[in-house]
């Protein structure tokens, strides 16, 4: 088993799981349809993992499902549909969830929408901050029956490097102001470095675990975690 000190951005997923074994658990990856997301839920399904995979592609959604299975044909990945940009979406996809399901082992908030021109979500929110930090607070929240009756709940928001350079102005996340050089494009890593303060109150005194990773370069990069115990 590789040690958690030698982990760097060379690092595999299927490193870090070296040694793990995931059978019997859930696991819900949002973005697990591209990228990051799907590698992850590649190799956490190769461990035994039941992957839910919340999309806002069916299709492409189920391209990725055909993807991952071709490298791990007996993969148990279960798709339902979420667009984290619109709040009615994610109500929905929670209350199907819930009714499937009772149970989450892991949470990982990877879908994320980067340096697009400026646009808003469905809710009028600034497309990057209300997806990739609002989507993802309302998702939590709205799945915490599930976590919470897990022996151990751990969510992972995954973050960016990009906080480095993060500049947040509270107008333009609620409001259509275009803010110039497009800088607003990097407020949703600086208001994703404390992933607390995306939970309920009751989240304080449950017991439940967040954990925040750097997203880039890569999931790979799992050195330099963020840890926090609630």
């Amino acid at each position: 088993m590789t040690s958690r000190d030698n982990f760097g951005a060379t690092t595999a997923a299927d490193e870090v799981l070296d040694g793990i074994d995931l059978s019997g658990k859930l696991v819900v990856i949002t973005g697990g349809a591209s990228g990051l997301g799907q590698e992850t839920a590649r190799a956490m399904a190769a461990k035994g993992a039941h992957i839910v995979i919340p999309v806002r592609d069916m299709a492409k959604g189920e391209a990725a499902v055909v993807a991952i299975k071709a490298s791990v044909p007996d993969a148990d990945i279960e798709l339902m549909e979420c667009d984290l940009g619109k709040m009615a979406s994610i109500q929905f996809f929670a209350q199907a969830f819930l009714v499937q399901h009772d149970r989450i082992d892991l949470l990982i908030n990877n879908a994320g929408v980067m340096a697009s021109p400026h646009m808003t979500t469905g809710d009028g929110l600034e497309l990057q901050f209300g997806t990739n930090h609002i989507g993802h607070f309302q998702l939590t929240n709205l799945l915490m029956p599930a976590l919470l009756k897990a022996a151990k709940n751990v969510g992972m928001p995954a973050s960016s490097i990009s906080v480095r350079a993060a500049i947040i102005s509270i107008r333009c996340i609620l409001t259509t102001r275009i803010l110039k050089r497009g800088i607003m494009t990097n407020g949703s890593p600086m208001a994703r470095r404390r992933p607390p303060i995306s939970c309920s109150p009751s989240v304080w005194k449950s017991g439940w675990r967040a954990r925040a990773f750097m997203r880039w370069p890569c999931i790979r990069a799992v050195s330099g975690p963020i840890s926090v115990a609630i």
